[in-house]
Order: C-alpha cells, then structure tokens, then sequence
C-alpha cells in the first residue's frame, strides 16, 4: 500500500450510495413508527426470530453518524483552504454560518410538515378557542427546533425530537471540532463517544427509549445525537486517510465485502426480536458502513450515483417529517384490521404527505436562498 498516494478528488461529488442509504434507514424508521403506534404487529413470526422492524429504530443512528461525518467535511474543507485550525473572530463567524446553513437547509421542509401536521392534530380533535391558542403557543418550541433543550409543551410532529437534538449536538460540538480538528476527530471524539455511549448503556440499558427520558441536565436523546454525531467526525478523518491509500484489486475486494457485511447485520438487526440492549453493537456496524459507503476508492462513477438514488435521498428527510401526519389520519379511522391493507394506506399517505413537504420546502428554500444571498 502506498501511502504517499494523493486524495481523490470527491468533495463536490454527491454520492448516490449515501443518497440510497439515506431512503433505505428512513423507510426502516417509518415501518418501526408504524408497527409501535398503528399496527401492533406480533413480536416474532414462524419462530424464526423475526419480527415486523422491532429495532427499525436504529436507523436514526445512521443519521446522527451521517451528520457529523458531513460537519466534519465541512469543518476540513475549511482548515485545508485556510491552511490552519480556525481562531478568534474568524472560528465564530465559520461557527454562526454553519449554524445558519444547517437550520436553513432543514427549516423549509420542517415549516411545511408542522403545519400540515397541526392542521390534521387540530381538525381532528376539534380544538377551537382557549384550547386552540394553548397547543398553537405551547407548540412554539418544536417550531424553532428547540424542543430537546427541554422547552417544549405540544409537539404536533414528535418525531422531528432526532432534528432537535442532532442540532443542539451541533451548536454544542463544531466550535470545538473546528479549532482543534485533528485533537478532536482522532483523539477526543472516539474516547468520548465511547464513555457517553457506554453510560447510556450501563443506566438504560439501550441507546433508544423514551424521548422524554431525563440524565442529570439533559434529555437523553441529546447524549445519544452528541456521541453519534462525534463517532460521525470520527468516520470521516478515517474514510480521508483511506482515501489516501492505494488499495490492491484483493484489498477493494475485502473491504467491499466488509461493507455489504455490516449492511446486511444492520438489516438483520432491524428485524430480529434482539433486545435493545444490543443497539451499540450494531452501532459498530453502522459506523463501518458509513465509513466505507463514503469512501470513493476509484474515480469513475458507482453505480448509485444516478438520478433515482439521488431522488430517493431527497426524499428521505420529507418523509421522515410527514409520518406523524399520516399515522394521525390513520389512528382517526377508528378500528380497523391490523394488516398489509392498513399498511399500504399509511405508507401511501406518507407518501403523498412527503412529496407535498417536498415540493413546496424546495420553493421556500429557493426563496430563503434569494433573501439571504
């Protein structure tokens, strides 16, 4: 292996492999929300230890993973076009244009979703009145995204909690990534992650739960995002170097198959009857995958990178904001027959939900890039 080899060039290409993993972890949430809060499916089927996505809630650690592989991205970009670790007034202006460019990026798509999510949440329960004016400003906190420092009241789209604590790990972690990158993504961000991960695991037992658990002076969705979110600066320093090396046809081989491995563990995960318990091993795995996944080993094109995989990344962050509007229209039908009939209508109504919040945040966000141009 030849370590003098100079980096690939692939900081401007999108990859289609992420895109499609981006879809794949998303639908794995939804089915999970679905079967927790409208099917009620059986734990396991023929006794073969599968279950309907049992532990499809894994898939938000892909996405803590995934945004701080990119906030690093972002970060060594900076510091390999200054030549330096960023100080002084010139880290807090870099600090409040990512900020802004992260919140921005989301807040379009968030805006669309909220409303149509309270406008179902207020028309089914029929809120007029006194009731009406409590849940519109009680719900203030998760329209700013704020919800997880522990401000919150009403959540019209609990689910968007992931956004809320994947933010404020955020604000909490890339002033420091950014002064001190190299410290911080080969030596801190592993070590920490680690510890805060470990202890999570020692009092909870598991990395998910309750979003409303407490530990000591936060929620404990907000230690998972900025353990995650480390463990994601992390992937990227090494997915770098990796880059740097020059692989034999046998070596691309081996880690090829190491990714289609940790893929496929994933996977299995999500739908064995596996208690919670294991969800930092498999957290490993993931890690691994979007390691490699990110990692261009050659420069010709993959076989992902095209407009359908581009697309389903796309529409991965719409669908995952417009679920809890389709599982209220759902649960409002009354009884009705757990099974693929009821499935199929909740999905086709994500679906629907998700291509609106879709459209119509892709205009808002052209718009808000015009006013703050």
């Amino acid at each position: 292996m030849n370590n003098t080899a100079p980096p690939k060039q692939y900081n401007n290409i999108k990859n289609g492999k992420i895109e499609l993993l981006r879809f794949v972890f998303c639908v794995f949430v939804l089915l999970f929300h679905l079967n927790k809060f409208v099917l009620y499916l059986p734990e396991t089927y023929f006794d073969l230890h599968l279950t309907f996505f049992k532990n499809g809630a894994i898939g938000v650690e892909f996405f803590f993973l995934v945004s701080g592989f990119l906030m690093a991205k972002s970060i060594y970009k900076k510091i390999s076009e200054s030549k330096t670790e960023s100080q002084g007034k010139a880290l807090s202006r870099d600090y409040l244009n990512f900020i802004k460019r992260k919140y921005l990026a989301i807040f379009p798509y968030h805006l669309v979703a909220f409303a149509i999510t309270a406008l179902i949440f207020v028309l089914l329960n029929r809120l007029e009145g006194a009731p009406l004016y409590k849940y519109l400003f009680g719900s203030l906190p998760d329209l700013l995204l704020i919800q997880m420092s522990g401000i919150k009241m009403f959540s019209p789209n609990s689910f968007e909690w992931y956004i809320s604590s994947m933010l404020l790990a955020m604000v909490v972690l890339y002033p420091t990534c950014l002064r001190y990158y190299y410290r911080f993504t080969r030596f801190f961000a592993p070590v920490a992650a680690l510890l805060i991960l470990g202890g999570l695991q020692v009092m909870t037992s598991c990395l998910s739960g309750n979003i409303d658990d407490w530990i000591y002076v936060a929620f404990k969705t907000n230690f998972r995002a900025i353990a995650e979110i480390m463990l994601g600066t992390t992937a990227f320093e090494i997915s770098r170097r990796l880059q740097k090396i020059e692989f034999s046809q046998k070596q691309l081989g081996a880690l090829s198959a190491l990714e289609v491995f940790s893929f496929a563990a994933v996977c299995f995960f999500t739908v064995s009857d596996w208690g919670y318990n294991y969800q930092a091993v498999f957290l490993i795995f993931i890690f691994v995958l979007v390691t490699l996944a990110f990692t261009r080993f050659s420069e010709k094109k993959s076989i992902f990178d095209n407009r359908l995989c581009y697309f389903l990344g796309s529409l991965s962050l719409p669908l995952y904001l417009a679920q809890a509007a389709a599982i209220y229209i759902t649960l409002s039908l009354g009884e009705f027959p757990r099974n693929i009939y009821t499935l199929s209508f909740s999905l086709v109504l994500t679906l629907a939900f998700g291509l609106i919040v879709r459209s119509v945040g892709d205009k808002l966000n052209m718009g808000i890039k015009k006013l703050t141009c």
